[in-house]
C-alpha cells in the first residue's frame, strides 16, 4: 500500500490558500515523517512565497522512530526557515521517544512542541525540564482520549501520582486494562484527573516557560480549556506564559 496516498505538497498548498483570507490564522505545514521529500517540498512552497509558520508531524499515523525527522529533511527545513515543529508523539508505543532529546540537543535552534502534554509520559516530562527548546501544549486535555491515555497503567508515573489516589490507581491497574469502557472507567473518568491540577503540577515540575496553550479544536473545546488555565492556582505571570508569551517566542518570524 502506498504510504503517501496524497500529494502532500499540493494538499498543504491548497489548505494554505484556503486560509489566506483569515488574517490571524497561522498555517503549519503537515509533513509525513516517512516522506524523504517532505523537507524539500516545504522549502519549495516557502520559496514560492507561502509563509508557513511551523511544521506539524503526527508520529502516531506512521508509528516510526522520531529519528526519521532527519531522513525526511524536516529538521533541516525547520532550521532553514526558522520555524518550530509541533509533534504528536506515539501514545501507544513510547519506546524511542527519548530520541527527541538527542534531536533537540543537536538542533538546539529549533523549538519542539509536544502536543497534548505528551500524555504525561515521565520520560518526556524529564526531557522538557532539561531542554530549553522543548515545550508541551495543552491541546485536547479535556478530551476523553487524552484521559484514557493518562489512565493507562503504563502512564501512571510521578506527575500523574499527584492527581490519582492510590486506591484509584490500583483499581485502574486491575480494571482499566481489561476493558477500556468498563464501569470503573465510566465512574472515575470525570474525577480521576483534575485538569486544573494538571496545569498546576506541570507548571511546578516543568515550568510555565515550557507550557503553551492549545485547544485541539474541533476535537476539544477551547471554551473548556481556557477557564481551566484561568482558574489554576498558579501565578498570573505563569498564565501569561501559557496563553501567549511562549507562543510569541517560538512563532518569532
Amino acid at each position: 500500500m502506498d504510504p503517501f496516498p496524497l500529494n502532500q505538497k499540493k494538499v498543504n498548498e491548497k489548505i494554505y490558500r484556503t486560509g489566506e483570507k483569515y488574517e490571524n490564522l497561522l498555517p503549519f505545514y503537515f509533513a509525513d515523517i516517512r516522506d524523504t521529500n517532505a523537507g524539500r517540498e516545504l522549502n519549495e512552497l516557502v520559496n514560492e512565497g507561502l509563509d508557513f509558520r511551523g511544521i506539524k508531524v503526527h508520529q502516531t499515523v506512521s508509528s516510526v522512530d522520531i529519528k526519521m525527522l532527519e531522513t525526511s529533511g524536516i529538521l533541516k527545513s525547520a532550521e532553514k526557515n526558522e520555524i518550530p515543529i509541533l509533534i504528536h508523539l506515539n501514545s501507544e508505543n513510547t519506546h524511542g521517544n527519548e530520541n527527541l532529546g538527542i534531536i533537540a540537543d543537536k538542533y538546539n535552534n529549533i523549538d519542539f512542541v509536544i502536543a497534548h502534554f505528551g500524555f504525561v509520559q515521565n520520560n518526556l516530562l524529564n526531557l522538557v525540564s532539561m531542554n530549553e527548546n522543548i515545550f508541551l501544549d495543552t491541546a485536547g486535555i479535556t478530551h476523553k482520549n487524552f484521559l484514557k491515555a493518562i489512565l493507562n497503567y503504563n502512564r501512571i508515573g510521578n506527575a500523574t501520582d499527584y492527581m490519582v489516589s492510590t486506591f484509584l490507581s490500583q483499581k485502574i491497574t486491575e480494571e482499566f486494562a481489561v476493558e477500556s469502557e468498563n464501569v470503573i472507567f465510566k465512574q472515575v473518568l470525570s474525577s480521576v484527573l483534575d485538569s486544573k491540577k494538571l496545569i498546576e503540577v506541570l507548571t511546578d515540575t516543568c515550568g510555565s516557560n515550557h507550557l503553551i496553550f492549545g485547544s485541539d479544536e474541533p476535537w476539544s473545546s477551547m471554551s473548556l480549556i481556557i477557564p481551566i488555565i484561568e482558574n489554576a492556582d498558579i501565578e498570573e505571570s505563569d498564565k501569561e506564559n501559557i496563553f501567549y508569551n511562549n507562543a510569541k517566542k517560538i512563532l518569532k518570524k
